[in-house]
């Protein structure tokens, strides 16, 4: 990026011009498995030590900004309180790589912005992120938005009761006119709290799937179509192939997924393919398409991302049973097809770009999936059986994440706490103990 566009970024700090800065750029595009290339302009890729990472940044914003390896097309972006990837401590995103590209890029490539938020130019909910990051969680800045009603906990929220408590706080902040995220640490969470929002007629949509859980949709959808003759066999075999290819770190084709496409390779895999089209293709009716195709990576004995596979099969029951219900021709399987392929296709669209055509009222998502996406109103719900690792005080790599989290509001954030609030996990203990310390 040459010298102009560099000091005009220095200066942007609102959308309209970031977005203008880098559409200016060309970006390069992002790889989504074999399925082909998508442009991603939102997004700003760099590449360290053979690995490509990617950067929301035009959405995400910083207080501190690190211009690094300026080049004619590529510029890194880098905020440490915003390094929550850290499950893969070796390759995963660390503050350490940002602290140690600062220091290679020098003072002339660092941009320091003010400590403000487009969300929330008050102040309000961002000060109250900067104080549970510091694990200051008696602060004047919590206090304050307690006052103004802007931070609310909620506790001893029965497990059995989640689902109903999440619902009816959404139907309140909607109520209101707010548009909502609704963030939770369990991923099995979502499709039963998607099940409870529908109950109550509240139309939403679960946001930022990974690439694995979203080419395990796009593969038991082929299934599907696939069983009610609106697919051929060799898309679903090309699903798979993608799937396994989004299981594995690196940028070669997998084996197994070249020998998946092929119809080649070992023969026990060929009669397991043989076995799950012969089950598709004697399925009478959706319900039974969707069990065996949920039943397929422990069938085809596939080697990685069960759980991914897993939560596909619940969300497209949740799919079915939404669409079941919205289904004006009851009886028309084929019609209850093509429902389910358009709702599965627009999630998996959604989470592979970051570009949803309208973004819908109500979103839910894990709170790793935060980064970048904002709301008028943001729930977070935490169980006192949520395990945040085995860190101690100051907890930072928590700190961090919660502090992303509760930044991500523009108006309120109501906590709820499920369970018994003495079995908290210690980050997030003291929440179950704010209002005590704040004047009602």
């Amino acid at each position: 990026m040459h010298d102009a566009a560099t000091a005009n970024l220095a200066a942007a700090y609102d959308v309209t011009a970031w977005q203008a800065i880098l559409n200016a750029h060309e970006i390069p595009p992002r790889r989504t498995q074999a399925s082909g290339w998508i442009d991603v302009r939102a997004r700003l890729v760099w590449e360290r030590d053979g690995e490509e990472y990617l950067e929301t940044a035009a959405f995400a914003w910083t207080s501190r900004l690190v211009l690094v390896g300026c080049t004619a097309r590529k510029i890194l972006l880098g905020d440490a309180d915003q390094c929550i990837y850290t499950f893969r401590v070796r390759d995963g995103v660390r503050v350490e790589r940002i602290t140690d590209a600062a220091a290679a890029a020098g003072a002339e490539n660092t941009l320091v912005l003010p400590d403000v938020s487009h969300r929330d130019p008050s102040g309000v909910i961002p000060g109250v992120a900067r104080a549970i990051q510091r694990r200051d969680f008696y602060s004047d800045a919590i206090t304050e938005a307690i006052n103004q009603r802007r931070f609310e906990v909620r506790l001893g929220i029965p497990l059995a009761d989640e689902v109903e408590a999440v619902s009816a706080t959404v139907q309140a902040l909607r109520a209101d006119g707010l548009g909502v995220a609704v963030f939770t640490h369990h991923n099995d969470m979502l499709a039963a709290l998607s099940d409870g929002l529908d109950e109550a007629g509240i139309n939403h949509e679960i946001a930022g799937l990974s690439d694995a859980l979203a080419a395990a949709l796009d593969a038991q959808v082929a299934m599907l179509r696939f069983a009610f003759n609106e697919a051929e066999w060799r898309d679903v075999l090309q699903e798979l192939a993608v799937f396994v290819t989004s299981s594995v770190r690196g940028t070669a084709i997998p084996p197994l997924a070249k020998d998946i496409m092929a119809g080649n390779g070992a023969t026990t895999l060929q009669a397991r393919l043989l076995d799950v089209w012969s089950e598709l293709d004697e399925a009478p009716d959706v319900e039974t398409a969707l069990a065996t195709a949920a039943r397929a990576h422990a069938a085809l004995g596939l080697p990685a991302k069960s759980s991914a596979w897993e939560h596909a099969a619940q969300l497209l029951g949740s799919i079915r049973a939404r669409a079941v219900r919205r289904n004006t021709r009851l009886g028309d399987e084929r019609a209850l097809v093509a429902a389910i392929a358009a709702s599965a296709r627009e999630a998996t669209v959604s989470a592979l770009t970051d570009l949803a055509g309208e973004p819908h009222a109500v979103e839910l998502m894990n709170l790793y999936q935060t980064k970048g996406r904002e709301a008028d109103a943001t729930v977070v719900v935490l169980r006192d059986s949520d395990f945040m690792g085995s860190e101690r005080e100051p907890y930072p790599n928590t700190s961090r994440l919660l502090y992303v989290v509760f930044s991500r509001a523009r108006q309120r954030i109501v906590v709820l706490l499920v369970g018994d609030a003495r079995r908290l996990p210690g980050a997030v203990a003291p929440l179950a103990t704010i209002f005590s310390a704040a004047p009602q």
